[in-house]
């Protein structure tokens, strides 16, 4: 027991005097925060998670898993941890260096970056996107962190914009996940969220996750 209550930071607390809702309430938030501590430890060791490092400020549930168009809540979570079909991921399959796994439009190395902000087949499509946010004051360098994991300040639709976004990105580089089929139709037009009318929760009885 001692050895857990130093783990947790709570060896300086003297149990038989405190209240127990008190001292609920302090084992509550000490394991809160050494869990954080472990994951955000975990989280800066893997350089792969470069852009999950950049977008994740704190450990909770995020908004874009109650998007309801399945493709595009797929495509930001791998996004956001580095598994989606980009050369810097895909070179890493063939065992090239970093430098090695260049963009086939600009030379550059691809990284998830690159792919939103910055290459060239996406230009058209980055500039639909700037003027459909201009009331968000979002600067063309801060689009990945608005795509990928910001809320919209304006009453925007933020997962339907995203999903049109990443659909035009997607396409511009290539094609679909199907190998470039056309998407079906779907009434969500682009990435609404499940449950309409709310700007959050998912399913009743849904596992929230922490991605």
């Amino acid at each position: 027991m001692r050895d857990l209550l130093e783990e947790y930071g709570l060896d300086g607390y003297d149990v038989g005097v405190c209240r127990e809702d008190v001292w609920k309430t302090l084992v509550a938030r000490s394991v809160a925060e050494e869990e954080e501590r472990r994951w955000r430890a975990i989280v800066e060791s893997k350089s792969k998670l470069r852009t999950y490092q950049r977008l994740k400020k704190s450990y909770g549930f995020e908004r874009y898993l109650d998007l309801e168009d399945g493709w595009v809540r797929r495509r930001i979570a791998r996004l956001r941890a580095g598994t989606v079909e980009l050369r810097v991921e895909t070179g890493r399959w063939k065992g090239e260096s970093v430098e090695e796994r260049v963009c086939a439009v600009c030379g550059v190395v691809e990284d998830e970056s690159h792919f939103i902000e910055e290459c060239e087949c996406g230009r058209l499509a980055r500039g639909i996107l700037m003027k459909e946010i201009e009331g968000e004051g979002v600067e063309r360098k801060e689009i990945l962190d608005w795509v990928l994991g910001g809320f919209a300040r304006s009453g925007l639709e933020w997962g339907v914009v995203v999903g049109q976004f990443l659909r035009r990105l997607w396409e511009a580089r290539g094609g679909l996940e199907n190998g470039g089929g056309r998407r079906k139709k779907n009434n969500s037009r682009g990435g609404g969220y499940k449950n309409s009318g709310r700007s959050g929760g998912g399913k009743k009885g849904r596992k929230r996750r922490k991605i």
